[in-house]
């Protein structure tokens, strides 16, 4: 148990160092080591939240660099590439690894785990919730960063413009099926963290008060109507039958995770006529 706890603690120190580097492959390796420290049943919560917490500006500034690359790289994919090529480059990737084929799909890999270990973190805080005050601080810390909400809006604005994307929705249909996939998941992924965000805000709003953080005026200013819209336009699109394209499970996975969203965001009293005003428009 002794040497269990040495080695956990020399691979955080690995872990952020390699994670402030801003090298592909050193991100990567680290991410992995802290997905798996994370998901370790042994460790206590205080213990995982306590080092999420001391990693935090690392893990801030490898999402930030993650995002920048692939803004760059996709601008650069747009200009410089037809759909065909753009098609090459997305299935180029299977796995993570030095011998990827292109920067951009090694950084969509690594988004992917990024935000995975954001969604495992914010579990771990919401179902520890009731049991520790410390918790409860640690939660309205994280739900109160404007860089981590700044990423997470980035991440469900993210597409590649093709024929079939369409514009100013967060569901990718951009036709590449490797793309689709993996963007969907991770948009869904985020969606899932505001949803365990909203759950706690509905059941605890007598005793906790998230309306003056970061993510709740997120959702207020723009999420919420991202949202809506993204449906909106999703499902009056005439470029694809909607039926069948809802079958693609990735696509599914977010449409549900978006009503979820909305329906727990109607719980909220102080959403009502933020619901009324965009009926009206």
């Amino acid at each position: 148990m002794f040497i269990g706890a040495i080695l956990c603690t020399q691979g955080l120190i690995q872990v952020k160092n390699n994670l402030a580097s801003g090298k592909i492959e050193d991100c990567a390796a680290s991410l992995l080591i802290f997905q798996a420290i994370i998901n370790v049943p042994q460790l206590s919560i205080q213990a995982i939240v306590d080092w999420f917490f001391g990693l935090k500006k690392s893990l801030v500034a490898c999402g930030e660099n993650i995002l920048q690359g692939l803004d760059s790289e996709i601008k650069e994919l747009v200009l410089n590439s037809n759909e065909g090529r753009i098609q090459d480059i997305c299935n180029g990737y299977c796995y993570i690894g030095l011998n990827v084929i292109a920067n951009f799909s090694k950084r969509l890999k690594l988004l992917e785990i990024w935000i995975m270990i954001m969604q495992d973190l914010f579990r771990l805080l919401s179902h520890n919730y009731l049991g520790s005050g410390l918790v409860q601080g640690y939660l309205e810390v994280f739900v109160n960063n404007a860089s981590f909400v700044q990423m997470f809006s980035s991440i469900l604005e993210m597409q590649i413009s093709t024929p079939t994307q369409i514009n100013l929705c967060l569901l990718s249909t951009s036709n590449i099926s490797s793309l689709d996939e993996s963007l969907n998941q991770i948009k869904t992924r985020v969606l899932k963290i505001f949803n365990t965000f909203l759950g706690i805000a509905n059941s605890r709003k007598s005793e906790a008060d998230f309306s003056q953080t970061k993510l709740y005026i997120f959702f207020k200013n723009d999420g919420m109507k991202g949202v809506l819209n993204s449906l909106f336009l999703f499902c009056k699109s005439d470029d694809f039958d909607l039926q069948k394209v809802l079958e693609d499970k990735t696509i599914h996975g977010c449409v549900v995770e978006c009503l979820i969203f909305l329906t727990r965001l109607i719980n909220l009293n102080d959403f009502d006529l933020f619901f009324s005003d965009c009926l009206k428009q």
